[in-house]
C-alpha cells in the first residue's frame, strides 16, 4: 500500500495535534493516548499489522470507561472537523472561522437530539413490549462530534433489542423515531436522526441487533452498527463502524470467552472526487482492506483501522453487557418447579418434595447446569440450602409446625442457557376455593373449604356431592330435579391447582341419568369448574 499524496500525512498530524479553531474536548490529564505515536506502524507494505492493531485495542481498553469515551470523543471531533477541510466543505462555508461555527452548531443540534430522545423516553413514556425505559443518565459528559453521538444512543438503546425477543416473530414497527422488529430469537432496533445548520446536514444512524438468549452450545451473538454523514450540496464525509460480538457462556451463566470482529469505513467526497476505504478486522486482529476508492494513503487507512478498533471495543462492550443483562434476568429460562403437596394447604410439620427442572424458553430443551434453593422468608427449612444441585434438581421443604404459617423458597438455575428464577410460598393454611362452572344447561357453584374433605357444588336444581380420595381426585354423586324430571348419576373427578395455590380447575366425568314419565335415559357427561382461592374456611 503506497502513499499517493500529502493529504494523509496532514490528517495524521491533525489527529495528533488536534484541530485548530474547532471545538475541542481535551484528553483527560495523565491518561495514556492510543494515538499513532503510541503503537507500532499499522500499515506495513500491502497489509495491516495485526500485532499493532491488537496493541491499539489493548491500550485503549486498559483505560477507565470514562477515559475511553473522552479519548474517542476528542478523536472523533478532530477527524470530523478536519475532513470538512479536506473535502472542501470548509471552503464552501467561507473559511475556517465560519466552518468552525457551523460545525459547532450542527453538532450541538445532534447532541440535543440525542438528549431529547432520552428525555422523551422517560418514566412518563415507556417504549418496547416490556415497558423499557431509556435512562438519560447514560449520556456521557464527553462532547464529541456527530459519530460520537451514536455511541451515546447505543448506550441508551443497549437493552432494547434483547427486550423485543419473546420467542415470537414480530414485524418491524416504527414509533417515535425507533424501529423495532424481531425473530423468535433475535431483536433489532434502528434509530435515525439529523441536525442541520447553514445548509450543512449531519445524519446519524444506529442499528443494534441481539440474540440475547444463549443457544444450546452457550453462544450469544450481538452486533451494533453506528454511522454518521455530513453533506452540503454534494460535499462532505461519512463514517461507519460495525462490530459483531460472539460470547461464550459457561455452565454458571458467566461469560467464559468473547470474540469480536470489526468493520470500519471512512470517506470524504466533493464534486472533484471521492476517497473511501473499507477495512475488515477479524477476531485475531488480522485486517484486510476490502475496498478502496481514490487517493487512499497509508495514513488514511491506518486512521480508519485504528478508529475502527477503538469504536469496536466500546460498541462491543455495550452489546455484550446488554445481552448479559437479558440472560441473567431469568428471561431466557423457564423454571417452573413442581411440588409433591401444596404449596397452600400444607400439613403443619410435613415435608414437601420440590423438583426444579429448568428448560430453555427458545427450544424447551433441558438446560443442564445447577439449581440452588434458599428459604428467603417465613418458616421452616429447605435442604440442601444454598448448594448447587445438578439440574434437574430435587429439594425438600419442611413446613412450620403451626397452622397459618408460611415459608418462601427461592430457586435459581444457572447454565450455559442462562439463569432461571422461581419462588414458591408454602402455607399451612388449608386450601379453600370457590367453584363455578358446569356443563350444557347446568351451572353450579360451591365453596370448597378443604380439598381433602367432602364438598358440594349445586345449581339449576341439581346437586353434586364430591367425596375426595385425595386432594386431587375422588368421586361424585348427582341428585336433584330440573326441567320437570328427576336426575341421578355419578362418576369421578380430578383437581389441578396452580403452583401458587391461587386458582385451579375441577373436571368431573361420569354418567347422568334422568327418569321421565316415558322412561329413564342416561348419557356420558363432562363438567368443568373454575376454582378461585378464598380465605381459609371450615376450621
Amino acid at each position: 500500500m503506497q502513499t499517493r499524496g500529502v493529504v494523509g500525512v496532514a490528517l495524521t498530524l491533525v489527529l495528533l495535534a488536534g484541530c485548530t479553531g474547532a471545538p475541542q474536548t481535551p484528553a483527560p490529564t495523565g491518561v495514556a493516548s492510543t494515538s499513532a505515536s503510541a503503537v507500532p506502524a499499522l500499515v506495513e507494505g500491502d497489509h495491516l499489522n495485526p500485532d499493532a492493531m491488537q496493541a491499539v485495542a489493548s491500550q485503549f481498553t486498559a483505560l477507565p470507561p470514562a477515559a475511553q469515551e473522552q479519548e474517542l470523543a476528542a478523536t472523533d471531533l478532530a477527524i470530523e472537523r478536519q475532513l470538512w477541510t479536506l473535502s472542501g466543505l470548509e471552503a464552501k462555508l467561507g473559511g475556517a472561522e465560519k466552518a468552525d461555527a457551523v460545525f459547532a452548531r450542527a453538532n450541538g443540534e445532534i447532541r440535543s437530539n440525542v438528549a431529547a430522545i432520552g428525555s422523551a423516553i422517560d418514566p412518563q413514556f415507556r417504549i418496547g413490549r416490556k415497558g423499557v425505559i431509556l435512562p438519560t443518565d447514560a449520556l456521557s459528559d464527553a462532547n464529541g462530534a456527530a459519530l460520537f453521538s451514536t455511541l451515546m444512543l447505543a448506550k441508551l438503546m443497549d437493552s432494547l433489542p434483547g427486550d423485543q425477543v419473546d420467542g415470537k416473530a414480530h414485524p418491524s414497527v416504527t414509533k417515535d423515531g425507533l424501529t423495532f422488529g424481531s425473530t423468535p430469537t433475535t431483536g433489532t432496533v434502528k434509530l435515525h436522526t439529523t441536525g442541520k445548520s447553514n445548509g450543512v446536514e449531519i445524519t446519524i444512524n444506529l442499528e443494534s441487533a441481539s440474540q440475547p438468549c444463549p443457544d444450546a452450545s452457550g453462544q450469544v451473538v450481538a452486533s451494533i452498527t453506528a454511522s454518521a454523514a455530513t453533506n452540503l450540496a454534494g460535499t462532505g464525509a461519512r463514517f461507519s463502524y460495525h462490530v459483531e460480538v460472539t460470547i461464550q457462556v459457561d455452565d454458571d451463566a458467566r461469560i467464559s470467552g468473547r470474540t469480536q470482529t470489526f468493520r470500519s469505513e471512512q470517506s470524504e467526497y466533493s464534486p472533484k472526487g471521492r476517497r473511501f476505504v473499507d477495512i475488515a478486522t477479524g477476531k485475531d486482529y488480522t485486517s484486510t482492506v476490502k475496498r478502496s476508492v481514490g487517493d487512499v494513503t497509508d495514513d488514511f487507512v491506518a486512521e480508519t483501522a485504528r478508529s475502527g478498533v477503538q469504536w469496536g471495543a466500546l460498541l462491543g462492550v455495550i452489546a455484550a453487557d446488554a445481552a448479559e443483562k437479558k440472560w441473567l434476568s431469568g428471561d431466557c429460562v423457564n423454571l417452573k418447579p413442581t411440588v409433591s403437596a401444596g404449596p397452600s394447604g400444607v400439613k403443619p410439620g410435613s415435608t414437601v418434595t420440590i423438583v426444579a427442572a429448568p428448560r430453555a424458553k427458545s427450544d424447551g430443551a433441558r438446560t443442564g447446569g445447577t439449581v440452588t434453593a434458599q428459604l428467603t422468608g417465613g418458616e421452616a427449612s429447605v435442604s440442601p440450602s444454598g448448594s448447587k444441585v445438578p439440574a434437574d434438581a430435587t429439594f425438600t421443604y419442611v413446613a412450620p409446625d403451626a397452622p397459618h404459617e408460611t415459608g418462601t423458597v427461592a430457586l435459581e438455575s444457572r447454565s450455559r442457557r442462562g439463569v432461571g428464577k422461581a419462588s414458591i410460598t408454602f402455607s399451612t393454611d388449608q386450601l379453600s376455593f370457590s367453584a363455578s362452572g358446569g356443563a350444557n344447561d347446568f351451572h353450579g357453584t360451591g365453596t370448597i373449604c378443604d380439598l381433602k374433605k367432602p364438598f358440594v357444588i349445586a345449581g339449576s336444581g341439581l346437586k353434586m356431592d364430591f367425596t375426595p380420595s385425595s386432594e386431587s381426585s375422588g368421586t361424585y354423586d348427582l341428585s336433584g330435579n330440573a326441567a320437570g324430571v328427576t336426575w341421578s348419576g355419578g362418576g369421578t373427578y380430578t383437581v389441578t391447582v396452580s403452583t401458587d395455590g391461587t386458582s385451579g380447575r375441577l373436571v368431573s366425568r361420569g354418567v347422568n341419568k334422568i327418569r321421565t314419565p316415558r322412561g329413564s335415559y342416561s348419557g356420558q357427561v363432562t363438567a368443568k369448574f373454575t376454582l378461585r382461592s378464598i380465605a381459609p374456611c371450615g376450621g
